[in-house]
Order: C-alpha cells, then sequence, then structure tokens
C-alpha cells in the first residue's frame, strides 16, 4: 500500500491501542469489585429496600453463610410495613402470645400470678417500620428481619428460624438523642446449653444456671451527640428471637416530666399547703430542660452534671410529698397519682444518667433447681430450708463501662415488690462506696418462702443507687 491508506478506512496507532486495552482491563476490575462488595447504611439518600418474600424464607434447612450476616437499619427513614417479615415474626413467638394473654387474664387474681412481657408492647411494634438493607445476595432464608421506629426509639427484631446459627453484623443509623439499650431475648424450651449473645464493648456475664425462656439484658446505651451509626455484631441459635430496644432517654423524661407538671396542676384539690410548697421547688425546673430537649447542645459531661441537679431537686419534691403523705394531709388518689409520676421522671432521668456514664444494672433469679435435679443454690442458701421450703438466689450488679467513676453505690433488692410471704436475706442493701471506670460490683440475696408457688421473676426488682456530681440516681433492674 506504499504507506498510503485506502479513503474511509481507520488506522490505529499502537499508543492508541494500548491506552484503549489497559483501559477496558481497569473498567472490568472495578465492575468485578462492585459485584462483590457489600452494602453498607449509606450516609446519602437511601437505597431501595430488598424485601423479604414468604417464599424466601421457606427453607429453613439452608446452610449457614462463611461470612457474617450483613443487616442495615435506618432509623432516621421510614417505608412500608414488610407484611411477610412481621408475620413470620408474630409466628415465632405465637406461643409467647398465647402465654401473655392467659397470664394477664390471671394476673389480678392472685400476687403469684407470673406476669409475662407482652413483646409486640414492648417492642413497639405497632410503629412506623423501617427500612432494612441486607448484603448483595439479598435476604437470607430462615432468617427474619423487621424494624420500626418512633419518636420513643427504634427496635430491631430478628429470628432465626434455621437449623444452624447465624451470626449477624447489625448496623444502625439512629437520630441524635441518648439512648437505653436493651436485648429482650425468647428462646427455645428445648436449648439448655446457652443464650443468645449479643457481643458489644461490655463483655456480658454468662450465668451457669438453666437458661429461661425470657431473659431481658441491658447492654451499654448509645449517647447519639449527632446522628450516625452503631454497630452491634449479634449471634443467634436455631430457634431464637432476639429484640433489640433502643428508648430515647431524654424524650421519655420530657414525657414524664410533663406529666409531674400536670398532676401539680391538679394538686391544689388535694392539698393547697402542698401544691404551694411544690410550686416553689418546681419553679426552676425550665432551667433543667436543656438537658433532655431534642435539641440539646450541651456536652456530656454538662448534661451529665445538669441531670442529678434535676434529681436532687426531684428528691426534695418526693421528701415532702411523703411527709404530707404519711400524715394524711393529701388526698390519697391524687397523692398517688403524683408519686408515681415523679417515679417515671426520676426513672428515666436515671436511665438517661446511666447512659451517659457508661453504667449497666444487671440483675439475675436463680431458680431451686436446675437440669437433672441438681441444685444451684449455695450450702448457704439452702441452709435452714424445710421440706416445703423454696428459695432462689438473686444477684444485682453494676458495671461502670464509661470514663466517670460513681460515688457511694449502694444495690439493694426492692422487698415491696416481691409476693407476700417472700422474705429476703439479708434485709439491707450493700454498700460498695466508689465504682471506678472498668470496675463491676455485685450483691447476692436469697429469697425463702413456703407453698405449691413458683417464684414469678418479674416481681424481682433491683435497687441500685448512686451518686454523681453530688446528687443521688437510681436504677431499677428487672429480669424481663
Amino acid at each position: 500500500m506504499n504507506g498510503k491508506h485506502r479513503p474511509g478506512s481507520l488506522r490505529l496507532s499502537p499508543g492508541f491501542l494500548v491506552v484503549s486495552l489497559f483501559g477496558a482491563v481497569l473498567l472490568s476490575c472495578i465492575m468485578v469489585r462492585q459485584a462483590h462488595s457489600r452494602p453498607e447504611i449509606p450516609d446519602g439518600p437511601v437505597a431501595p429496600l430488598k424485601r423479604v418474600s414468604s417464599v424466601e424464607m421457606a427453607d429453613l434447612s439452608s446452610p449457614a453463610p462463611a461470612a457474617p450476616i450483613r443487616l442495615g437499619v435506618d432509623a432516621t427513614e421510614s417505608c412500608r410495613p414488610n407484611t411477610a417479615a412481621l408475620d413470620a415474626l408474630s409466628e415465632a413467638l405465637a406461643s409467647e402470645n398465647a402465654r401473655s394473654a392467659a397470664s394477664a387474664a390471671g394476673g389480678a387474681e392472685s400476687d403469684w400470678a407470673r406476669r409475662d412481657v407482652n413483646w409486640r408492647e414492648w417492642a413497639r411494634i405497632e410503629t412506623t417500620p423501617a427500612p432494612i438493607y441486607w448484603n448483595d445476595a439479598g435476604p437470607v432464608d430462615g432468617l427474619n428481619a423487621y424494624a420500626v421506629h418512633s419518636r420513643a426509639g427504634v427496635t430491631v427484631c430478628m429470628s432465626n428460624r434455621k437449623t444452624n446459627r447465624a451470626s449477624i453484623r447489625l448496623r444502625v443509623r439512629l437520630p441524635r438523642a441518648p439512648y437505653e439499650l436493651e436485648r429482650l431475648t425468647y428462646i427455645p424450651a428445648t436449648d439448655a446449653d446457652r443464650v443468645v449473645t449479643v457481643s458489644d464493648a461490655v463483655p456480658v456475664r454468662q450465668s451457669n444456671r438453666m437458661p429461661q425462656r425470657v431473659r431481658l439484658d441491658r447492654l451499654m446505651g448509645r449517647d447519639m451527640v449527632r446522628p450516625g451509626v452503631t454497630a452491634l455484631p449479634v449471634d443467634l441459635l436455631p430457634g431464637e428471637t432476639c429484640l433489640l430496644r433502643f428508648t430515647d432517654t431524654a424524650y421519655t423524661s420530657r414525657i414524664a416530666l410533663n406529666q409531674v407538671r400536670e398532676q401539680l396542676r391538679a394538686m391544689p384539690r388535694a392539698s393547697v399547703e402542698l401544691a404551694r410548697r411544690l410550686r416553689v421547688i418546681f419553679d426552676g425546673s425550665g432551667a433543667f430542660e436543656s438537658a433532655i430537649s431534642a435539641s440539646c447542645k450541651l456536652n456530656p459531661d454538662r448534661r451529665r452534671t445538669v441531670i442529678h441537679r434535676f434529681l436532687l431537686v426531684l428528691s426534695q419534691a418526693y421528701s415532702l410529698h411523703r411527709n404530707f403523705q404519711v400524715n394524711n394531709a393529701v388526698r390519697p388518689q391524687i397523692g398517688s397519682e403524683f408519686r408515681a409520676a415523679l417515679e417515671r421522671l426520676n426513672g428515666a432521668l436515671s436511665d438517661t444518667s446511666a447512659t451517659l456514664m457508661g453504667l449497666i444494672p444487671e440483675i439475675d433469679v436463680s431458680p431451686e433447681g436446675a437440669a437433672d435435679g441438681q441444685t444451684v443454690l449455695p450450702a448457704a442458701a439452702r441452709a435452714g430450708r424445710n421440706e416445703d421450703g423454696h428459695a432462689a438466689l438473686v444477684t444485682v450488679a453494676l458495671s461502670n463501662q464509661g470514663a466517670h467513676s460513681a460515688e457511694l453505690v449502694k444495690i439493694g433488692l426492692d422487698q415491696t415488690m416481691l409476693p407476700a410471704g417472700v422474705t429476703c436475706e439479708p434485709t439491707e442493701p450493700a454498700l460498695f462506696g466508689r465504682l471506678a471506670p472498668g470496675q463491676t460490683v455485685r450483691a447476692t440475696f436469697v429469697l425463702r418462702w413456703t407453698g405449691n408457688h413458683s417464684l414469678p421473676e418479674n416481681r424481682c426488682s433491683g435497687d441500685i443507687s448512686y451518686f454523681s456530681v453530688g446528687a443521688p440516681a437510681h436504677l431499677r433492674p428487672r429480669p424481663w
């Protein structure tokens, strides 16, 4: 062709061919990497929700994935309800619904009646659904997940209907707020080796007793100073159902404060003098609301200080109100309603304090017998029982996983919650003094009773008090 090319033909230089080949290889690598990557909860616009169908959930015999299952929940967004996932969850807990209804029907007849937790109410399952994100493979056969959110907080429900273990890496995007974190676990009756574990920065103490049918554990709270993501590795054995509930304690405190103010407006009908003196105490309460407002701009330490000053004000109001009640200077009904409102506010503020300080309360009730008829009580607890007597060991603990010490720690058992005829040994709380970061303290109590009764574990309530920045706070953990 003598160095010439025909009209209309294209001559490609060697350099152009090399660049084109390199670009094709680079594009291929990028596409392969994207195909094998796993999605995270996005920082920007929310990606479409990958829904779970009843067909995808049907096969319970599929093997567990080699790698942990990535599951994400965005509690800052809403979506349409996934009825298939909710129906599967309800079916898994159908027996618990029946037992809760039966115990509720008989609860008013006997002081010993067992009052089981209503999981739908506890999980706030009727609130707005939140979108769920799976890894690229989509929903996992036999693993059901459903999430809801509201101003009160977020709940993530997970149920393992597989025949083998499910390891989940859960990531939850939360709005700005301090959150109390609780885990409610339903354990199959056939399991007798261990309970579900949710790994966290805090080690969960494993008891040597038989696992309960229903178990409530409190984990380390989350103080979200801005909207963000928190991660939780979750390990579910076959048949286990786990409900993780994040509760906005600042919002709960605001609701409780409004209830106290409503009761205070009705107080003149019960006692004009008590109403006047309580108004003097609460006149300055507006200064404390900055610590529980939704747009709080205080740093955690300052917020903790303001909350404990508010708790000190509440203790003064409670003492004044109690004095009037003891002297019959206030009408009983209104007085009782006001005291209940004060206790709700005190509990909500104390939960916020515990979240900010990294304090984790715990209570464990060991029954009289274990598997194969073996007794789990120590010799001291078994001593002195007659043939008709029963005993149980209750352990109440407080762990400090924060950066600040808790002072004058006192751990006891709320004996007013126990059924009639149950005695507690010792009767006095245990004093521990200072609880430094990284430390855990425990106190044990022996409960004794006679008759053909089983102790309702939900009637065992711990009473933990501590001081921070010169003001007291009270935590009352329960087994569920």
